[in-house]
């Protein structure tokens, strides 16, 4: 097997400030052995200040770094942003100790504040809990940074197929850090700071990970909840906007080969949120410069990284009616260890107003319908108008989790749908769905009961309504699915455009109706405008 081509920016920094860059081993020196003297000479060589242990409140603050058990790193990470001030700052050290709980207490109100009762009722307004500062080589809290959007560079990576796990201080040994095998976090920090960035995200340091000690895998449970439906936060967040994505691993050279495998970047579920046209690209090496114009060298020999990353970044900006099915359809090709993923992904990429909390230990097909009680009013039209079969259970207005998983969505769209908000009613045993709009009680459909072949679709059938004088007003709709509708009378509920229809069938209790199958008519305005006419304007539960 080659060796991995030399990745230069994974070299020790050497550029402007380096001296303010800690080495491994100076951030591990316990503070308690250097003493208030040793502490305070190292923050004044490194941060080019002058105090000394009679400048007003340099002592307290040192002897808290001692009496914590800090290390010299998280010492230096904690104090580094207001140190050069302390001056005037440490004027008042008890509104400076106040100003850090302030801190420390608004943001763990927030945290507690965004999510009531399982749900994430501020989800964009979650900052990332924790960020790591390069400088000093430690994990520290995002209030830490002082600023409610700090100037850090999001990692997004995929984990690689063989992962090792480390004990490291740079997470002040909270959990264990998995990382590919032959990756070390010391590489990654120097290619980051060679970038160009202060402080980043990186979520094997910053999103707690699971740990041997059943105490902390409490906290991981509880920080889950609520830091994995959100984690596309870091990736906003930051100001600087400058997410930093290995393709083959985290630390990793990037290769033009494998982008169909499992563990590339292009096919994990996770990433699909971190997508960023502006990215810079990391584990960059002499053989490959740029490696957005790279041409892969196996499978199709045309695509570059550029052209792979186009077609995702266009579901984006689809239309909105039918951005559901594009954004559900990319996600079931992405891999993922487990749906539950899929899912709790999801939710952020369709900015739903709110956000169902993260319970690993959930079923897939509860994740799901949390997500789609979750989700804007108008996708939820979208499910509800477009996907041709009856849901389970229920939630019969609305597919489960398995039956998207085995259909084509893309092929059930098929014309503009528009703004069809459904609202989410009843409790969470027993909810069920509201739509006003059209409505057509008791009329029949015939021509759509015969089981299709593969290229007969669109399906055209008759739809009959007996008008008030007797005469029946025959139309033509059509079906872009292999689903039967039996020859029957059936209550239709209508788009806002008369284009898209809900075949329903009654049901008890609440006169709600019960979905069969979906239909559309036809674009001839003549016949919109009879459906028009003899349509009503009402509610309609189901």
């Amino acid at each position: 097997m080659s060796k991995n081509p030399q990745v230069s920016l994974q070299r020790p920094y050497e550029g402007d400030g380096a001296a303010s860059v800690l080495s491994p081993e100076a951030a591990s020196i316990p503070c308690a052995s250097l003493g208030h003297a040793g502490l305070l000479s190292g923050l004044n060589r490194i941060l080019h200040t002058s105090y000394t242990l009679g400048t007003l409140g340099a002592s307290t603050l040192l002897e808290d770094c001692i009496s914590s058990r800090y290390d010299f790193g998280t010492a230096y990470a904690h104090l580094r942003p207001f140190w050069a001030r302390l001056h005037w700052l440490a004027g008042d050290l008890v509104s400076l100790r106040n100003m850090f709980a302030e801190y420390e207490k608004n943001d763990q109100e927030d945290r507690e504040a965004a999510q009531v009762k399982g749900t994430i009722v501020k989800p964009y307004k979650v900052p990332p809990r924790r960020v790591w500062d390069l400088k000093a080589h430690r994990v520290v809290p995002g209030w830490r940074t002082f600023h409610p959007y700090p100037r850090y560079w999001p990692v997004s990576h995929s984990w690689a197929d063989v992962m090792t796990v480390i004990d490291t201080p740079v997470n002040q040994y909270e959990w264990p850090v998995p990382i590919p095998a032959g990756v070390t976090l010391e590489m990654v920090r120097n290619e980051l700071l060679n970038l160009g960035a202060e402080y980043a995200w990186l979520d094997i340091l910053c999103l707690r990970q699971r740990s041997p000690d059943p105490e902390k895998e409490k906290i991981r449970l509880r920080e889950w909840e609520i830091d994995v439906p959100t984690i596309g936060n870091a990736y906003q967040f930051s100001d600087t906007e400058r997410t930093v994505q290995y393709c083959n691993g985290l630390g990793r050279p990037f290769e033009t080969v494998g982008w169909d495998g499992p563990r590339h970047w292009l096919n994990r579920a996770w990433t699909l949120q971190e997508i960023n046209s502006q990215a810079i690209i990391g584990g960059v090496t002499e053989e490959i410069p740029v490696p957005m114009d790279a041409v892969r060298t196996d499978g199709d020999c045309t695509t570059t990284l550029r052209t792979a990353m186009e077609p995702l970044t266009a579901i984006l900006v689809s239309d909105k009616s039918i951005v559901l099915f594009h954004i559900l359809e990319e996600m079931k090709r992405r891999f993922s260890s487990g749906d539950i993923d899929k899912i709790a992904g999801l939710g952020y990429l369709l900015r739903s107003p709110t956000l169902p909390a993260y319970y690993e230990s959930q079923s897939v097909e509860e994740a799901w319908y949390l997500l789609v009680d979750n989700m804007q009013a108008y996708l939820r039209g979208s499910l509800l108008f477009l996907f041709p079969t009856p849901g389970v259970g229920q939630r019969l207005w609305t597919p489960s989790w398995k039956q998207i998983e085995e259909t084509n969505l893309l092929r059930l769209v098929e014309s503009f749908l528009g703004n069809e908000p459904v609202y989410i009613r009843g409790d969470i045993n027993a909810p069920f769905a509201l739509h006003r709009g059209y409505r057509i009680n008791k009329c029949s459909i015939r021509g759509l009961a015969v089981v299709p072949s593969e290229g007969d679709e669109p399906r055209r059938g008759k739809l009959e309504i007996k008008l008030s004088n007797g005469e029946v007003c025959t139309l033509n709709v059509k079906a872009r699915h292999q689903h039967i509708i039996p020859d029957g009378s059936y209550t239709l509920a209508g788009s806002k455009n008369l284009m898209h229809w809900v075949v329903c069938r009654e049901r008890q209790p609440w006169s709600k109706l019960t979905k069969v199958s979906v239909i559309s008519a036809g674009q001839d305005f003549g016949e919109l405008e009879q459906l028009r006419a003899v349509a009503e304007v009402g509610n309609t539960f189901l």
